[in-house]
């Protein structure tokens, strides 16, 4: 008997019997409502486990954003701060540790932000497999949904 939930296939119920054509159809009719209960259930079982990584990902984005961004402040202090000294200074031994300095200090951001992008898509595609799971986006999809079972 197949298991299907919101028009896609989950698996199937299979019935055993040691007795060659122990069922008759009016056997498989009544499992499948009890088919349908079960694929309710898995298809709720995997909803919760899509849930579970979203929200993971989701808090440890924020975190990790929130840091980067900490990060990214500090290093934009450091290069106005060599700015400063850069323009205060004719020492050419200063002005190639600023230079060394502020290249450096590019270099974490370019870091920071390629670690930004990266979260916000790996956010994106665990976003996108809790929506596959079945998580209404909207009030809209919610009234859809309840439609459907």
């Amino acid at each position: 008997v197949p298991l299907v939930a919101k028009n896609r296939a989950l698996g199937t119920l299979n019935l055993v019997s040691r007795a060659p054509s122990a069922f008759v159809s009016d056997q498989l009719d009544a499992m499948a409502p009890i088919a349908e209960i079960l694929a309710v259930g898995i298809l709720a079982q995997q909803l919760q486990v899509s849930l579970g990584k979203y929200r993971t990902m989701e808090t440890m984005a924020e975190l990790t954003l929130s840091i980067s961004n900490e990060i990214n402040g500090a290093v934009q202090t450091i290069v106005g701060q060599c700015d400063l000294l850069e323009h205060a200074t004719t020492d050419e031994a200063l002005l190639r540790d600023l230079a060394v300095v502020i290249r450096q200090a590019q270099r974490i951001s370019d870091l920071l932000e390629k670690m930004r992008r990266t979260t916000q898509d790996r956010l994106r595609e665990v976003a996108a497999t809790v929506s596959e799971a079945g998580v209404p986006s909207s009030p809209e999809d919610m009234v859809d949904d309840s439609q459907m079972i």
